[in-house]
């Protein structure tokens, strides 16, 4: 069976990286450097790797900054998709859903840094992709993280179903900001209340049964704050 890769990603880049002042004072979170390169040209190179095609940036914060430092890439082609006002993780994929399409796409985090096992995290979740999901999330075991100290999001079970982690008690993975998610889900009845702004978290809570997991075999690094940053070891 041939592994279909989504030709198009969403790279969210529109956060005001706030927890990481001062560092973001004057630039955008994702534009920050880790070993010689920006966290988001280290997600988009890997995005290539996988042989995506084109990446829509989402962008707010010192907008130009991002759009200067991306557009010197002649590698994949590169669509912005600027907000006024700062959007939620949904909200602004619905921003530039003309763009989007229909077809299923990678959403990625364009702030955590990641490293592959013998198999890219981008293939294995193309690989386990079927088109009766909504969304199939990369996780990462809370215990095989790096500057991660939450009580993680998901459990899991061997069929890849997911359950909330349970109020006042821990999860076992936590989510690594890597996905595909199947657009049409915005048209969905069921999330028409939340309007035209609301995160992706909604539709994790409204659609869970069609929403699967894989865990991540690499390494994944949670940076969230400076002195995570500084703390950071490759």
């Amino acid at each position: 069976m041939s592994i279909k890769i989504p030709q198009t990603a969403f790279v969210l880049a529109a956060g005001l990286g706030s927890r990481m002042k001062p560092l973001t004072d004057n630039l955008p979170k994702p534009m920050i450097e880790v070993a010689g390169k920006s966290m988001i040209n280290h997600a988009i190179d890997k995005l290539v790797a996988v042989g995506v095609r084109r990446a829509i940036v989402n962008i707010h914060y010192l907008p130009d900054m991002l759009v200067e430092h991306l557009s010197k890439r002649n590698d994949i082609e590169i669509i912005f998709s600027r907000e006024a006002e700062r959007l939620e993780t949904a909200g602004g994929i619905l921003n530039a859903i003309e763009h989007v399409g229909t077809d299923p796409i990678y959403v990625i985090s364009s702030d955590i840094i990641w490293q592959d096992a013998a198999k890219p995290a981008l293939l294995k979740l193309a690989e386990n992709w079927n088109d009766k999901l909504v969304a199939l999330l990369a996780l990462q075991d809370v215990n095989k993280s790096y500057g991660y100290e939450g009580q993680g999001d998901f459990n899991m079970d061997a069929s890849g179903n997911l359950s909330w982690r349970e109020e006042g008690k821990t999860a076992k993975y936590v989510f690594t900001g890597l996905q595909i998610i199947c657009p049409k889900v915005f048209a969905r009845e069921a999330l028409k209340k939340y309007g035209n702004n609301f995160a992706l978290n909604k539709i994790y809570r409204e659609y869970l049964p069609e929403i699967k997991g894989v865990e991540n075999d690499g390494k994944w690094y949670h940076i969230g704050t400076p002195d995570a940053y500084y703390n950071l070891k490759l």
